[in-house]
């Protein structure tokens, strides 16, 4: 009991000093039982911010929540672009939306959207392992992060920005993996 008030008030404390913007998750340290839930974070796409000059990150279809698929859209700092990394065991993560946290992040099969659909344990599909995905690199805004790549647990393929698009309202879905850009995240 010592242990949680202890944790609680040196989370508290980091949270304080944290500003509220919600940042990359690169430097997020492992999870811990005390702290499952991460976050919230914007987790951009290499490719598709580097064609397009600006930040697009990983966002979620109108009606924002459960039933939603995932696209890629401007960065703007709304709750539909973020998300809460629910630590299920080191390396591997639920991803909530911000503005419903019982939406997770689904694979719908390769080359489909994926989409929100209600977090459930049983559901393969909403856990992703997250794997270093090459070294650091600059992005047009001066950012030097380390980026990552999500591997679906249920069918291995990665999470992926379709075609490599650029462009607000491009698809993201699941494929084979590969070394390309747009399967890197940051």
């Amino acid at each position: 009991m010592i242990r949680r008030i202890v944790m609680a008030l040196a989370f508290a404390a980091v949270a304080v000093a944290v500003p509220t913007v919600a940042a990359s998750p690169a430097s997020a340290a492992p999870c811990q039982d005390s702290d499952p839930w991460r976050g919230p974070y914007w987790w951009a796409g290499v490719d598709a911010t580097n064609d397009a000059s600006e930040r697009m990150v990983l966002a979620s279809t109108p009606p924002w929540s459960r039933g939603s698929t995932a696209y890629m859209w401007e960065y703007n700092n709304d709750n539909r672009q973020k998300w809460w990394m629910d630590c299920t065991s080191p390396g591997i993560y639920k991803m909530r939306l911000a503005s419903d946290t019982l939406a997770c992040l689904t694979e719908n099969g390769r080359g489909l959207p994926a989409r929100l659909w209600p977090c459930d344990w049983s559901d393969e599909g909403m856990f992703w392992l997250q794997q270093a995905a090459g070294s650091t690199y600059t992005t047009h805004d001066g950012i030097v992060p380390r980026s990552y790549r999500f591997v679906s647990s249920c069918s291995g393929d990665c999470l992926d920005v379709h075609g490599g698009g650029s462009a607000n309202g491009t698809m993201v879905t699941t494929w084979a993996c590969t070394s390309g850009d747009n399967q890197r995240w940051y």
